[in-house]
């Protein structure tokens, strides 16, 4: 059994880039953040929905199923980082494994990551890319 530790903010792990002034440019920290969708939070108009909004994608993250997955874990191998971009259309892009554990593993939350749907940033009321870091602390106990 995998055990994991989220060590996830979205807009807290990335860092503004003050140098980005177009819409077709990736930001890093934009004045509203990108907003996972999610069918548990009822209405995405609802004054909720962006906090029931991000608990839904960490309980996502968990329900990732691994099988019989296992792998010798060292503090080497226990953290993975994913970097990946939310497109103007709410798609996923460019995921990447900055950091492995298992390539098993690692695939996974990057088919998650592929395959979920999100409502884009904005900066200055333009819609824009958004480049986002995912790290997870994994236990193999």
């Amino acid at each position: 059994m995998i055990g994991i530790l989220l060590l996830f903010h979205l807009p807290a792990i990335c860092q503004r880039d003050k140098s980005i002034a177009d819409a077709d440019s990736v930001y890093r920290n934009p004045e509203i953040p990108v907003l996972f969708i999610t069918d548990d939070c009822g209405k995405i108009e609802d004054a909720d929905y962006r906090q029931c909004s991000e608990k839904q994608f960490i309980k996502a993250l968990f329900k990732i199923p691994y099988g019989n997955i296992t792998w010798e874990e060292s503090p080497e191998n226990t953290k993975l980082m994913i970097s990946f971009i939310i497109e103007k259309d709410g798609s996923v892009s460019s995921v990447k494994v900055l950091q492995s554990v298992d390539k098993l593993i690692d695939d996974k939350y990057m088919e998650f990551l592929k395959n979920s749907n999100w409502i884009a940033a904005q900066n200055n009321g333009i819609t824009v890319r958004t480049e986002y870091f995912l790290p997870v602390q994994l236990d193999s106990q």
